[in-house]
């Protein structure tokens, strides 16, 4: 997270001030290991924002037999958020005696998902504009069309779209078929 700029270091006249949470790690099926920042006690001074987001019944509604679809999953959709400098004095936390705090939105956060969809409904509406078919949920992304190559293009604008200030984990995304 440090490398990828997601976390700073504290800096060392503001440590131990500000609000700090536990932070652990736990071992993904994949072998890798996931981060875990404990925000439970911050989350009791959030307010809690209400917003509408794409349901799978959304989505079934508007499929027709015949239809294309792909799927894309944003890679870590919440490290491409930042936190404005004054407010990261309350996403900090300790290892090994080292001070950090997240430059970046963290995952877990109980506002995290109502940010994200307020930051990429532009994003969402721009795509529509340009009469692509797209159901955003969160950082996964549907993408729909009536044919092959109106896929394609619709997945080719889609990923230069995100490409030019987000990465994506294409691992997570899928294929389309040659042809």
């Amino acid at each position: 997270m440090l490398s990828k700029g997601a976390i700073e270091m504290v800096p060392s006249l503001q440590r131990g001030r500000g609000f700090y949470s536990r932070f652990f790690l736990i071992r993904k099926k994949s072998s890798l290991w996931r981060p875990i920042l404990d925000l439970r006690q911050l989350k009791k001074y959030l307010k809690k924002q209400s917003f509408r987001i794409v349901t799978l019944k959304d989505v079934l509604q508007l499929l027709n037999r015949g239809n294309f679809m792909a799927s894309l999953d944003l890679q870590e959709a919440d490290f491409h958020v930042p936190i404005h400098p004054k407010h990261r004095k309350f996403l900090r936390f300790m290892v090994a005696g080292q001070h950090f705090q997240f430059r970046e939105l963290p995952f877990r956060l109980k506002t995290a998902p109502w940010i994200i969809t307020k930051c990429f409904a532009p994003v969402a509406a721009y795509l529509r504009r340009l009469k692509h078919q797209v159901f955003p949920y969160l950082d996964d992304w549907l993408l729909k069309a009536l044919n092959i190559s109106a896929l394609r293009h619709s997945l080719k604008t889609t990923l230069r779209l995100f490409q030019q200030s987000l990465s994506t984990e294409t691992s997570h995304s899928s294929s389309l078929p040659e042809g």
